[in-house]
């Protein structure tokens, strides 16, 4: 009884907490109506305290409320009042822990009708990171901003992990374990939000191999997914798992299930696949399952040339003309096309410095160790049969580099 009562005094500090926030809302529709405080005032209460309301300074009543909204045009239908938008996050949250689409996309479905409202903004911006949708998020993440001092302790707590697994996302690497330091130190969390922190921590220090970090989130998610029969993310976690082990070299192909990549989101899907046609003899077989609506579609038909190109010209051909029409329609900031016909000549330094210049950097933007190792060690080789050495231990004294700056990022405060 007790937990009940201290439960629902929380809950209703966060509505009271959103409720001062519709006063914005009354004030956008009173200026579109050119209507003064004093003229929205009259007859329900004094000017002061629209002043007061508008600036989320006074906690309305819910009757002083309805006339205030009836008299700038304002419908109640139009409105999520804090309880409805609180109830919406949460489910929000609980989809997002378990890797929902379908359940979280009904929620977005259901939203689409009301008027701005900060934590409706926040579940929108949720979806789209789960989703792996991160052009969309980021009008989202952006926008979020300018009202981080209109949440209380769950929703800044919600936002923080939505951010941490954006910036993961867009390889944002020391902005995402900035915040993962900050949550781990300082918010009160639900269970939920403090597990999904630790499967951030999994996926941002698996990425810059540090393995160390990686166990104790590990052990933490696999403990709760397990309990909570939490399917899809326990799956996502041995995937994970999966992908370490390549790069520890205790990974055999008779571990890969056909059925791993239907727990993955799209982006995530394609890194998976990567790794495993990097690792395999046969590339070809993974590569060809990152379909024609997957970002990294491109990426993927570029490597299918490479594959092709030693042992089969009519498939080769067929690819590198499914590829200039891909680059046709999106938007691409590598000429992939123009990447394989310097290939043609593996160890030309034409193709050095293009593999320089233009995909290095994008490598490195992206946050992906991986990646970037892939890049540099090309470019070394080349340079090698170039017989240019002090050149290629430059490039490898540049990843060392690189990877030390992710690895020992300087702890700060969290600026955007």
């Amino acid at each position: 009884m007790e937990l009940y009562l201290c439960t629902e005094k929380r809950r209703k500090a966060k509505e009271e907490f959103y409720l001062k926030a519709l006063g914005a809302l009354i004030k956008k529709h009173r200026l579109k109506l050119n209507m003064s405080q004093l003229e929205l005032a009259i007859g329900i209460c004094s000017n002061t305290y629209i002043s007061k309301l508008e600036n989320n300074r006074a906690l309305p009543g819910w009757e002083q409320l309805m006339m205030l909204m009836e008299r700038v045009d304002l419908e109640p239908s139009d409105v999520s009042f804090p309880r409805e938008a609180l109830d919406y996050l949460e489910k929000a949250m609980d989809c997002f822990y378990r890797s929902d689409d379908e359940g979280y996309l009904s929620i977005i479905n259901e939203i689409d009708k009301y008027e701005f409202a900060i934590l409706l903004e926040l579940t929108r911006f949720g979806y789209y990171v789960m989703i792996e949708d991160y052009e969309t998020a980021r009008d989202y993440y952006n926008n979020l901003f300018r009202y981080l001092s209109s949440l209380e302790d769950y929703g800044f707590a919600v936002f923080l992990l939505f951010a941490c697994f954006y910036n993961h996302g867009v390889g944002e690497v020391e902005r995402a374990r900035t915040i993962l330091e900050i949550a781990s130190q300082r918010l009160m969390m639900t269970n939920q939000i403090r597990v999904m922190f630790a499967f951030a921590g999994v996926l941002i220090y698996k990425n810059i191999r540090m393995y160390e970090q990686v166990f104790g989130g590990y052990q933490t998610c696999i403990a709760d997914f397990t309990q909570t029969f939490n399917t899809t993310r326990l799956m996502q976690l041995m995937i994970v798992r999966k992908m370490q082990k390549i790069d520890e070299g205790t990974f055999h192909e008779s571990m890969v299930d056909d059925r791993d990549v239907d727990y993955l989101m799209p982006v995530s899907k394609a890194k998976y696949l990567f790794k495993l046609a990097s690792f395999s003899e046969t590339p070809e077989k993974y590569l060809k399952k990152i379909g024609k609506d997957n970002p990294y579609r491109g990426l993927a038909l570029c490597k299918l040339a490479e594959v092709y190109n030693d042992d089969n010209q009519e498939t080769f051909d067929d690819t590198i003309a499914e590829l200039k029409t891909h680059q046709a329609k999106h938007e691409s900031t590598i000429d992939f096309v123009r990447m394989i016909e310097l290939a043609q000549d593996k160890h030309s330094m034409e193709y050095k410095e293009f593999l320089a210049k233009q995909v290095l950097p994008k490598a490195v933007d992206s946050g992906d160790v991986d990646a970037i190792e892939q890049v540099i060690e090309t470019i070394i080789d080349i340079l090698q049969h170039n017989s240019r050495y002090k050149d290629a231990l430059s490039y490898r004294k540049k990843f060392k580099k690189i990877c030390h700056r992710f690895r020992n990022q300087t702890k700060g405060t969290w600026k955007e």
